[in-house]
């Protein structure tokens, strides 16, 4: 079974360099911003605090090439029924593959939605994580300050 698997290989946070937000999440947030600003990354590392170890986390990233989207969808409200998950995190969220009422149904008691864009046709909390500064883009890039700043200028503020 596809998300039996996934439910096994929750993802380990493996990156160095940790945004510094301040974020608190409700029972149903929807975390969104733009294109490749770390979305993810806040989000795991955030759950990988010392108040959540003891919870039983699953993490589905709808943008995986290897899963079925569909057949995801379909079997998704009878797995997590059959599983006891505390928290749930469905990564490049699009609104075509699962409907209000489905993610309304989902019994599992925390749900973190990580989208590109707000969804504000759910009931979630919304927020928005911004941009990257210049002084969070050149620890990640390392390289001379003026290609950094034209990197910078090119690729990381949007």
């Amino acid at each position: 079974m596809e998300l039996a698997k996934i439910l096994e290989s929750y993802p380990k946070n493996l990156s160095k360099i940790h945004r510094h937000l301040p974020l608190t999440l409700d029972n149903k947030t929807c975390v969104y911003g733009a294109k490749g600003i770390g979305k993810t990354e806040i989000i795991l590392n955030h759950y990988a605090k010392a108040e959540f170890s003891s919870s039983k986390k699953m993490y589905l990233n709808l943008n995986d090439s290897h899963l079925n989207q569909c057949k995801i969808s379909e079997s998704l409200l009878d797995f997590l029924q059959k599983e006891t998950i505390d928290i749930f995190i469905l990564d490049h969220f699009s609104p075509s593959l699962f409907s209000p009422t489905l993610l309304d149904s989902i019994p599992t008691p925390q749900i973190t939605i990580i989208s590109q864009s707000p969804l504000t046709n759910l009931n979630y909390n919304l927020v928005e994580i911004p941009p990257i500064t210049f002084q969070e883009f050149t620890k990640i890039h390392k390289t001379p300050i003026d290609e950094s700043l034209n990197s910078y200028l090119k690729f990381g503020n949007l």
